[in-house]
């Protein structure tokens, strides 16, 4: 048996209007899906923070934060390390576009309506985020 690591990352659920930005990227393994941006919180940076920074340097956009959304967590294998992830999710809007994406990590953006965004994310965890952020958006319901 392997050895158990523990990660918290960030990340955030970005709706302008009607529209979610979703990123095309690939996994450890190749596979190819469609997401929301996160990664990796920093020593000393809070989880909104961490959001806030890995949207902009994945996406290119600079971002305003709503409100926390939840935190997912999820177990995968690296070689022989077990790693438990918690991933912390924000609703965020975008403020501008403040460059463009990071091509080592992200391969695409696009923005879709509720609708197309919740056929082309490939992970139902990820669905999941998406109708809780819809729902918060339908009820008008703010931070």
């Amino acid at each position: 048996m392997g050895r158990i690591t523990f990660q918290e990352s960030a990340g955030g659920v970005m709706i302008d209007h009607d529209r979610v930005l979703l990123i095309r990227t690939r996994t450890r393994r190749g596979q190819t899906v469609w997401t929301f941006p996160k990664g990796r919180i920093r020593r000393g940076e809070a989880f909104w923070e961490a959001a806030l920074r890995e949207i902009r340097e994945e996406t290119g956009y600079l971002c305003r934060l709503k409100r926390k959304l939840k935190a997912t967590k999820y177990i995968f294998r690296s070689d022989t390390t077990q790693i438990r992830k918690t991933v912390h999710w924000f609703l965020v809007e975008p403020i501008r576009q403040a460059g463009t994406p990071n091509p080592r990590e992200v391969k695409e953006i696009g923005w879709f309506s509720l609708p197309e965004a919740l056929e082309k994310l490939t992970y139902g965890s990820d669905r999941g985020l998406l109708r809780i952020a819809g729902d918060l958006l339908d009820t008008g319901e703010e931070p």
